[in-house]
């Protein structure tokens, strides 16, 4: 398949102007409809949809990546692609000048930091994604970085430090977490790997073959309030510790937050609260990326805190704790959580804003007590869970966040 004359126009210089003036105005908040009129008067109809397409793209992409306003982005690569900031770390993740092959580069979001600080190759199906991946690369990095239109499977993985593969996974146009439909398969990857380093990306909640577990290190990476990707290490020669896994929070400017797999001391396993959580003491919510790996007893033993309830992921302890993988609360008041109730406790409490919260509660509940609306002038936090058979709502404020610490870029163990 090769690209069409309008892709390729799309791609050459005499597009940025057009490119340039329909993003300021779409960052202006002018009307679409006005903007592409504008752009039909000297385009055709096929290169001022395209022009519009990525316009909208990049003024949707600015957060997600440096240099969003300069990039080439399709709807698909955009959504499936590693944002600036973890592809960053990632890339500081390995020794400075290793030859990586990138498989399945898409537009190129992991390729490009990659080749900030290693000899990087992409590999793509698409050739309109190659061409993208190629151009987006070369706006971040001076290196030279080279990109091939085919299989992942056809070509050779000789001569290359490490694999990194973002395969498909798409079933029938839906997003799977389903590792036996992804493209290539988990086992073409490893069959073609043999003892090469691979990290594979999946979905967050993609779940390992149990056989293949004690072979792999399991990584989560996050960003701001959400687990993003998870990262499988196949091969990793002592760098990961096998059989692990390990969620690991990126800050920026150099900074993560990583808790990794610990071994629950004695034969009782988490420990849990005894009762209702009392007032005055404090709540710690954990980061979506400790949810998605499944590592809150491992947060919980690392700071000495204890689950309200057994599968409830929220902690309790007695003094504040300085981590960005938890969210803290003050407890001011706990109740049955009866709409009656509740509204009293936060009249009481001079509630004015609230943010509301549940874990394993029923969603009806939840939307009932949602509609209380407190004239106070306090922001609280309202916190829905289970107890001993009750339904309990506890009435928080957060703590002020700690902030970031320099914490080391590399995984634990």
């Amino acid at each position: 398949m090769s690209l069409t004359s309008d892709q390729l126009w799309l791609l050459s210089s005499a597009a940025e102007s057009y490119l340039a003036l329909a993003q300021k105005q779409l960052a202006a908040n002018e009307n679409i409809l006005k903007i592409v009129q504008r752009l039909r008067k000297s385009l055709p109809p096929a290169q001022s949809a395209l022009t519009m397409e990525l316009a909208q793209l990049r003024l949707r992409a600015v957060e997600k990546f440096p240099l969003a306003e300069k990039m080439f982005l399709t709807t698909r690569g955009y959504e499936q692609a590693t944002s600036g900031l973890l592809a960053e770390y990632k890339a500081q993740l390995l020794p400075r000048g290793q030859r990586l092959l990138d498989l399945c580069c898409g537009i190129g979001g992991d390729l490009a930091g990659f080749s900030r600080l290693h000899d990087c190759t992409g590999v793509d199906l698409d050739p309109l994604l190659c061409r993208y991946a190629q151009r987006n690369s070369e706006l971040q990095s001076p290196a030279t970085v080279q990109v091939h239109c085919q299989s992942a499977l056809d070509i050779s993985w000789d001569g290359f430090d490490l694999v990194h593969v973002d395969p498909d996974r798409r079933l029938e146009q839906q997003r799977t977490t389903d590792c036996r439909f992804i493209q290539p398969s988990l086992a073409q990857l490893l069959a073609k790997a043999g003892s090469k380093p691979i990290v594979i990306k999946l979905a967050p909640a993609t779940r390992i073959p149990d056989e293949l577990k004690p072979m792999v290190h399991r990584q989560w990476l996050g960003e701001r309030r959400e687990c993003k990707q998870q990262l499988a290490w196949f091969n990793t020669g002592g760098r990961m510790p096998l059989g692990r896994k390990s969620a690991t929070l990126v800050l920026g400017n150099g900074n993560s937050a990583t808790i990794g797999q610990t071994r629950l001391r004695g034969p009782v396993g988490p420990r849990h609260l005894a009762g209702p959580p009392e007032p005055g003491s404090l709540l710690f919510e954990p980061h979506a990326v400790v949810l998605a790996a499944r590592l809150v007893d491992s947060l919980a033993a690392e700071y000495d805190l204890m689950r309200i309830s057994p599968g409830v992921a929220y902690l309790s302890g007695s003094i504040p704790v300085h981590s960005p993988l938890l969210a803290g609360f003050r407890v001011l008041s706990v109740c049955p959580a009866e709409p009656r109730q509740v509204a009293a406790e936060l009249r009481s409490l001079d509630a004015g804003w609230m943010e509301w919260k549940k874990r394993n509660i029923d969603l009806q509940l939840y939307e009932d007590l949602q509609k209380i609306r407190p004239r106070g002038n306090r922001p609280l936090t309202a916190i829905l869970l289970p107890q001993d058979g009750r339904s309990l709502c506890v009435i928080a404020e957060r703590l002020e966040r700690p902030p970031s610490p320099n914490s080391s870029p590399e995984a634990a163990g």
